[in-house]
């Protein structure tokens, strides 16, 4: 009986240190979030990589990781991390942000391309449709991105308006 009593013992010892171990992929990315938070770059990225670990499809850290590596690493790690999120869960803000990071390289077309898709998923992202209009403006499409300028500005986007003054001779209140 006592030699039952100590296996019993043995395995729930054994099994809470498991549990210690393995965190929930959540657990992982809000210590990630309180790291960025607190600006505490390498740690919030180290926390971003756990939870992507403990769960792949956990977009949200894609999303977050991809910031930190844009700023950390590269453009191009950031424009990785954002697809996978896209893969895993299309958003407009992920579409919006994977523009930024390719406008950035000077990707205007695949840039317009993923503001496209984020305004398909949302037609009223005025972001999307001014940071299109940037791009469309760099590709020498300067009445397409006027008329996006003019999109996120009907949408009550204020920072449109030095855009449409600047760009397309708008005169605006």
């Amino acid at each position: 009986m006592m030699h039952c009593f100590y296996h019993v013992v043995t395995l729930l010892v054994l099994g809470s240190s498991f549990l210690s171990v393995q965190q929930e992929p959540a657990v992982y990315f809000e210590k990630g979030m309180e790291h960025l938070k607190n600006r505490s770059l390498d740690s919030a990225l180290y926390y971003f990589n756990k939870t992507i670990d403990a769960d792949s499809t956990f977009h949200q850290a894609y999303f977050r990781r991809a910031a930190l590596k844009g700023k950390l690493f590269t453009v191009e790690s950031a424009i990785e991390d954002l697809s996978k999120a896209i893969e895993i869960q299309p958003s407009p803000l992920y579409f919006n942000n994977r523009g930024i990071n390719r406008a950035i390289l000077g990707q205007y077309d695949e840039a317009v391309a993923d503001y496209d898709k984020a305004i398909q998923l949302d037609a009223t992202y005025a972001q999307a449709h001014l940071n299109k209009g940037a791009s469309q403006y760099y590709l020498g499409n300067y009445e397409q991105a006027c008329t996006s300028y003019y999109r996120a500005y009907e949408l009550g986007f204020e920072m449109a308006k030095p855009f449409l003054a600047e760009e397309c001779g708008y005169k605006l209140d």
